[in-house]
């Protein structure tokens, strides 16, 4: 699920992140959180990009879910966690993560 896509290239940051839920964990209903949270990319200057998909490598770990916010700068990218971070659905993925592993990344434009 694409929350919102613009032009590439250029300087940008990206957070990822892995998450590994809790046995018993309401899995549908963490999904269908991540696409409200992919929505709400939109609502954020910066945000080029917002992301999530199944983890389902051989090497996963039970990392099971990952997501991606790709925005102009790491001042986006933050603020929209933070929006995220106070959506009700937050709440729920919160309280059902055994464990999440999240990097931030910094790119700047390469010379040509």
């Amino acid at each position: 699920m694409t929350a919102s896509v613009s032009p590439a290239g250029g300087q940008h940051s990206v957070h990822f992140a892995v998450y590994r839920w809790k046995d018993g964990s309401p899995v549908a209903e963490i999904e269908r959180g991540f696409d409200e949270l992919c929505r709400m990319g939109t609502e954020v200057p910066g945000i080029r990009l917002v992301s999530w998909g199944v983890n389902d490598s051989e090497f996963s770990k039970g990392y099971t879910h990952a997501m991606t916010i790709v925005g102009n700068d790491m001042a986006a990218v933050r603020a929209y966690r933070e929006l995220a971070r106070n959506h009700p659905i937050a709440k729920v993925m919160q309280e059902c993560e055994e464990d999440g592993i999240g990097a931030d990344y910094d790119y700047a434009p390469t010379a040509s």
